[in-house]
C-alpha cells in the first residue's frame, strides 16, 4: 500500500496526470504511459481539449500505442464525456488529452477503461510497468502488426448528442424554448455544448466558441473568469448561460439576474430537481459538500454518501451503491441514467430542463438556505504537500478530523476542511460556518497554520 500511495503521488493526482508542459508532461511521459495502457490492445480512442499543447502530446500518444500494435481512433477535439461514451460503445480504453481547468501552460492525460476513469490501483499498475521499461523497444511489436490511425469526430459528437436527447425531456424544452448562452473558453465544448443545446430546444446564442483559438477568458469557470458573461446574460435579457472548463465535464450556471449560481447553491438546486422525482434516492457528493446539501437531502429522507474529492471516486460509489446521482461543488455532475463520468454537456441541457420546468434559476436559487462559505489555496510544491499536511494534523484546532481526504472537522458553528490538491501545487482550505463572524474568525485560524505548514 506505501509502494502504490508514493507512486501516485510522483505522477497521477486526483484527476490522471496534470502538470507543466512541455516541462513536466511532455511527449516523452505520454509515450511511456500509452505504450504500456494500450499494451495487448486492439484499439484506443483519443482526443484533447484544444489547447497548443495537446497536437503534440496527442500524436505521442497515438505513437505510443500504434507502436504496440494498438488502432488509434482519434476524435479530435471533443469533451471528456464524449470520448468516455465512444470508449463505452466501443468497449476500449481511452485516453484524453486535457489539464481540465488549468491554465494554458498545463496539460496532462485523463485514462479510461470502456468509458470508466481508471481507479487508483489501475493508474498504479500503468506506472509500475513505466519504471520497468528501460526502453520502448522492449514493448514495440513487429513492423507489419503496427497500429493504425483512423478518424472517429463526427461519429463520437454524434452519439454523445443522441444520448442527451434520451436523457432530458425535450419535449418539455421544445415547449419553453429558453433562451441560453453557451460559453465554452474556445475549448473542447466549442465542438458540441450549443448544438446539444438546439437539439434539446434551446435557443442559443455562443460565446467563446471558437475550438482551437486562444479563449478570451481563463480556463476555469468562476465568478472572476465570467464577469463578461454575467453581463452579457443581463444586456441579452437570456433565461440563463452556461460557462465550460477546458474538457467541458463541468458546467457552471448564470442565471438571468446575471448572477452566477453559486458552486453550492447549482448543486443543491440540481439534487432538488432529481429528489423531486425520487424522493427517496441516494446521492453522491464528495467531503467538500456544503450543510446546505446535507441539509435538502435530510428534508427528503434521502441518503447522501460521501466519498474523497474526485470524479472517478465519485462515480465509483454512485456504481457500488446504486445512487441516481452524484455531484462535487466544482460543478462535475454524474448522472447514473448517462455517463459513468461528469458531463458537463448533459448538465447544459439538465438545466434547461429545470428551468423549463417552471420557474426561473434565479427563484430556485432564493429557495436554498445557505451559510457563509469560504474557498481558498495556498501555494505549495507538491513534493512538500505530506510535509505541510503532517505540521496543520500536529497544530490542528478543531475536533478530531475526519481523514477520508485531508482533514474535515465538523463543529457546532459548522465545519473546515484543508486538504492537498490533487491537481495543482496548492493547499486547499474550505470553510463554512452558520454566521459571518464565526466563519472569519475560524478562517483566520486555519490560514494561519496551513500558511506556516507551507513554508
Amino acid at each position: 500500500m506505501e509502494f502504490r500511495e508514493s507512486i501516485i503521488m510522483s505522477i497521477f493526482g486526483t484527476s490522471g496526470i496534470r502538470d507543466l508542459c512541455p516541462l513536466k508532461v511532455n511527449p516523452q511521459i505520454v509515450m511511456k504511459v500509452s505504450s504500456v495502457f494500450c499494451k495487448a490492445k486492439k484499439q484506443v480512442a483519443i482526443a484533447y481539449d484544444s489547447r497548443q499543447s495537446g497536437q503534440m502530446l496527442k500524436s505521442a500518444s497515438s505513437c505510443g500505442a500504434m507502436q504496440v500494435g494498438a488502432n488509434a481512433y482519434d476524435l479530435g477535439i471533443c469533451p471528456t464525456p464524449t470520448l468516455s461514451l465512444y470508449s463505452q460503445m466501443k468497449k476500449c480504453p481511452a485516453i484524453m488529452i486535457t489539464a481540465s481547468h488549468n491554465p494554458y501552460e498545463y496539460n496532462g492525460l485523463k485514462l479510461f477503461s470502456n468509458g470508466v476513469e481508471l481507479d487508483a490501483w489501475q493508474e498504479a499498475q500503468i506506472e509500475k510497468g513505466i519504471n520497468n521499461i528501460d526502453n520502448l523497444k522492449t514493448l514495440q511489436t513487429d513492423w507489419k502488426k503496427c497500429g493504425q490511425k483512423y478518424d472517429a469526430h463526427d461519429y463520437a459528437i454524434d452519439e454523445h448528442i443522441k444520448l442527451i436527447c434520451k436523457k432530458v425531456d425535450v419535449s418539455l424544452i421544445k415547449k419553453q424554448k429558453p433562451n441560453v448562452i453557451v460559453d465554452c473558453a474556445n475549448m473542447a465544448g466549442s465542438t458540441i455544448s450549443a448544438l446539444a443545446l438546439q437539439k434539446c430546444g434551446c435557443l442559443v446564442q455562443k460565446s467563446n466558441c471558437d475550438a482551437g483559438q486562444i479563449s478570451l477568458r481563463p480556463l476555469e469557470p468562476n465568478e472572476k473568469n465570467l464577469k463578461n458573461l454575467c453581463d452579457m446574460v443581463v444586456d441579452t435579457k437570456s433565461d440563463f448561460a452556461i460557462a465550460h472548463d477546458g474538457d467541458a465535464d463541468r458546467a457552471i450556471i448564470v442565471a438571468d439576474d446575471g448572477k452566477l449560481l453559486g458552486l453550492d447553491t447549482q448543486l443543491a438546486i440540481a439534487v432538488m430537481h432529481i429528489l423531486d422525482k425520487n424522493p427517496h434516492a441516494k446521492i453522491v457528493s464528495t467531503v467538500e459538500s456544503s450543510l446546505s446539501l446535507r441539509e435538502i437531502v435530510e428534508s427528503y429522507k434521502a441518503e447522501l454518501q460521501i466519498t474523497p474529492v474526485g470524479s472517478a471516486k465519485v462515480a465509483s460509489l454512485m456504481r457500488e451503491n446504486g445512487a441516481v446521482f452524484g455531484g462535487e461543488p466544482c460543478g462535475e455532475y454524474v448522472f447514473a441514467n448517462a455517463l459513468p463520468t461528469p458531463d458537463g454537456i448533459m448538465s447544459g441541457a439538465f438545466f434547461a430542463q429545470i428551468f423549463s420546468d417552471g420557474q426561473k434559476l434565479s427563484s430556485l436559487a432564493k429557495k436554498v438556505k445557505t451559510y457563509p462559505i469560504m474557498r481558498d489555496k495556498i501555494a505549495c510544491k507538491n513534493e512538500l504537500k505530506q510535509t505541510a499536511m503532517s505540521k496543520i494534523k500536529a497544530k490542528w484546532p478543531f475536533c478530531t478530523p475526519n481523514t477520508i481526504d485531508g482533514l474535515r472537522s465538523d463543529e457546532k458553528w459548522g465545519w473546515v476542511l484543508v486538504r492537498p490538491s490533487g491537481t495543482e501545487p496548492y493547499i486547499r482550505i474550505t470553510i463554512e460556518a452558520k454566521d459571518d463572524n464565526e466563519l472569519k474568525k475560524q478562517f483566520n485560524v486555519i490560514k494561519t497554520i496551513v500558511s506556516q505548514a507551507c513554508k
